[in-house]
């Protein structure tokens, strides 16, 4: 089973082999939950023989560099340098070896979290770096926060009229409204549309019978049921597609005419050709229905 994070969250499932990215180890510890969680029959036995000791394999990162190479999107995107070299300094030494749990979870929780993580000598100036930018943004996510803080009860007696306005009004899709409730730069979501040879623009040729290769008018807005084929074909960009600059690239080639329709007007296009390939912000990417959308140039 390929899953996202979810599965840490206390879900019931057993498995036998886990292969993860490098993340905080709380969190690691949390998915190595998932594994051996019942007894078969009458007891390990009952499983097969090569996987009757629970295997985890730590992936996301070069550990053979001192310190370990970290995989860029997790590192500046998801959980930050910081957490993971944490992480890979307590972990590593276990590499081979045996960890148990519950027991061993809060010394390695503790060595990930205290004040001074043991790390080999080579990683001292990288962890150091990477601790100073990640207390900056620590303190930059606390202020910002603020902006979004229910204030303080008033006295005794008087009415909480405004007591939860957090500042911004309601948390909707607008950029004010995503701050309540997440962190982090807006993920953006794009329309996939393909160009042929003779430039084109169509469907995606993968859609079912009736919606592929569908031509599409760039100098007026769709119809309704255009526009509804069109809004299928949205994807999330990864995150680090979430700057201004390639979102302005992605609305310099959208026709300006597809903002009035209703259904996508606040989605930008993404271009491939009949070959998959395209650009966003002059870096190289290929949509493939079975992979997705991979980043061809790093």
């Amino acid at each position: 089973m390929v899953a996202s994070q979810v599965v840490e969250q206390s879900l019931d499932v057993d498995f036998d082999l886990l292969i993860t990215d490098l993340a905080p180890v709380d969190l690691i510890l949390q998915r190595m939950g998932r594994l051996h969680r019942h007894a078969r029959g009458k007891g390990q036995s009952d499983r097969p023989p090569k996987l009757r000791s629970a295997r985890t394999y730590i992936a996301g990162a070069d550990f053979t560099q001192q310190p370990p190479q970290l995989e860029s999107g997790a590192a500046r995107h998801v959980y930050g340098a910081y957490p993971l070299l944490c992480a890979a300094a307590v972990l590593s030494p276990r590499f081979g070896s045996v960890v148990r749990l519950p027991d061993d979870i809060p010394l390695l929780v503790d060595q990930a979290y205290g004040q001074a993580v043991d790390a080999p000598d080579p990683w001292s100036t990288e962890l150091a770096d990477a601790r100073g930018r990640w207390l900056q943004d620590t303190t930059r996510r606390t202020e910002n926060a603020r902006n979004f803080q229910i204030s303080d009860p008033g006295r005794a007696g008087r009415a909480i009229l405004g007591w939860v306005s957090g500042s911004v009004g309601e948390a909707d899709d607008e950029s004010q409204g995503q701050g309540q409730v997440r962190d982090g730069p807006p993920s953006v979501e794009a329309i996939l549309v393909q160009e042929s040879d003779s430039g084109d623009w169509l469907t995606p040729a993968w859609l079912p019978d009736g919606q592929a290769r569908l031509p599409l008018p760039r100098g007026q807005t769709p119809s309704d049921n255009l526009a509804f084929v069109l809004a299928s074909c949205a994807l999330r960009l990864p995150l680090e597609f979430s700057d201004a600059e390639s979102e302005q690239a992605l609305w310099s080639v959208t026709p300006k005419p597809w903002v009035r329709s209703p259904l996508i007007y606040r989605l930008p296009v993404v271009v491939v050709g009949d070959d998959s390939l395209g650009t966003i912000n002059d870096r190289r990417i290929r949509y493939t229905p079975e992979l997705g959308l991979e980043v061809l140039d790093s």
